[in-house]
């Protein structure tokens, strides 16, 4: 094996067990926290490359080194670590992706000077809640029996992962006529 061959395998070998690693970190122990949104694209990019990076790199290296010996063997090595940790992550973000569907929400709002349509609803410990703005400045909910805090004020695109499972009640902030949105992506 050639020394350009073999830096350029330790590269690829490196790169492939960071993605697995961290890959695994983020979507099955749920380090960081992040919100679902954000998961969700990291199991869509990580079985993106996983399932498109070993042809890349095959095809690559075949046409690069095709006559040093030893290639084949080298290859199987690749291959089986491929296969093995490649089942792995695609299991992972599958089960990332699928667990987001059960997403659900509650929409607030008012018409012209009408009263604010107010929307209550329980979630379980560890749900992350977002808020999407409409024409409202913001979404509000109070929780109960007590979160990390008995209400909450969450400006658009901002999200809170609440701790213990709890009774929300979600409103739209501002002056009608508006509307609001209130992801929950509970585990």
């Amino acid at each position: 094996m050639s020394r350009s061959h073999k830096i350029t395998c330790i590269a690829v070998a490196s790169a492939a067990t960071l993605l697995f690693v961290g890959t695994i970190t983020v979507l099955w122990f749920d380090y960081p926290e992040l919100p679902a949104a954000n998961r969700n694209s990291i199991a869509m990019t990580s079985a993106f490359i996983w399932a498109i990076g070993p042809a890349i790199w095959f095809a690559l290296e075949w046409r690069k080194w095709k006559h040093e010996p030893g290639l084949a063997v080298g290859q199987q090595y690749a291959r089986d670590f491929w296969i093995g940790a490649g089942a792995i992550v695609l299991l992972v973000a599958a089960m990332q992706l699928d667990h987001s569907k059960s997403n659900r929400y509650l929409e607030s709002g008012c018409p012209y000077n009408g009263p604010i349509k107010q929307e209550t609803t329980n979630v379980k410990a560890g749900t992350w809640l977002s808020c999407t703005t409409g024409t409202a400045k913001g979404c509000g909910f109070s929780c109960s029996p007590s979160c990390d805090r008995a209400y909450y004020d969450l400006k658009h695109g901002e999200s809170v992962r609440l701790s213990k499972a709890a009774r929300i009640t979600f409103g739209c902030q501002g002056t009608c006529p508006m509307s609001c949105r209130l992801d929950i992506n509970e585990p």
